[in-house]
């Protein structure tokens, strides 16, 4: 869906915690502190007693489909401000690289995370990581546009090499469901975004009500479920704390 036919194609990879956290450990983000892990349910007790906090970002995979447009659209149009210009969002222009993004989405926007981090010796991505690469560059100029950073993205062998190498890992040695798209939810300074590369910008959800970010956003994800109850192909993963072994 708008895309040129000139641009990357990549293989898609699995809605999988280990994979999410393998990719994006590889880009440099600090996995002995935050990972990705399963979502079975969207109870407010999962939220509350089975996922360790702290919760940065949930990831959202399920069926395009027409039917959540309209829910879609209403949900932003909801709100009229500007998205805060702390949130970084990606536009997706590689094919099938929608996990990818959610990953990046996720990874870039942990602020509560980065905050808590920032008193310590050491920077929070890996040093000559992916992450670090991308986050100077996004420091060392004027605000860059979700174009801009998309052309960051088509450019970077070294995300597209991470990405091929973990697209290959999994409980299969190839996706081919490609009519699941990949989508995060993440909160910069109270209120709650839907960072989904194929907008055009950042969706702003509002101050959702909740004691976490899951519980906030587990009522808007049950109405993209809600319109397609026959649909089995809706998972989630969150970026959270690790849990103790």
């Amino acid at each position: 869906e708008g895309f040129n036919p000139l641009e990357k194609v990549w293989q898609p990879i699995e809605c999988n915690p280990e994979v999410f956290t393998n990719l994006v450990g590889k880009l440099g983000f600090p996995t002995s502190i935050l990972q990705y892990n399963d979502v079975i349910s969207l109870d407010a007790e999962i939220w509350e007693s089975m996922v360790t906090k702290p919760i940065e970002a949930v990831i959202l995979a399920f069926p395009i489909k027409g039917v959540h447009k309209e829910m879609r659209d209403q949900a932003r149009n909801d709100y009229k401000e500007s998205p805060d210009s702390d949130v970084i969002f990606l536009k997706q222009k590689i094919r099938m690289a929608c996990g990818t993004m959610s990953i990046l989405h996720s990874a870039l926007n942990c602020i509560q995370a980065k905050d808590a981090f920032k008193d310590s010796q050491n920077s929070f991505y890996g040093a000559d990581s992916f992450l670090t690469k991308y986050t100077e560059w996004e420091k060392d100029s004027d605000s860059k546009t979700p174009d801009q950073r998309a052309q960051f993205l088509i450019d970077s062998e070294e995300l597209e090499e991470i990405h091929g190498e973990c697209a290959l890992q999994g409980s299969s040695e190839l996706v081919d469901d490609v009519d699941v798209h990949f989508m995060a939810f993440v909160e910069i300074n109270g209120k709650v975004y839907e960072l989904d590369g194929r907008q055009e910008c950042p969706g702003l959800l509002g101050e959702l009500e909740g004691d976490n970010l899951g519980v906030k956003v587990s009522p808007y994800i049950q109405q993209y479920i809600d319109l397609d109850p026959e649909e089995k192909r809706f998972s989630m993963l969150v970026l959270s704390g690790v849990p103790e072994s």
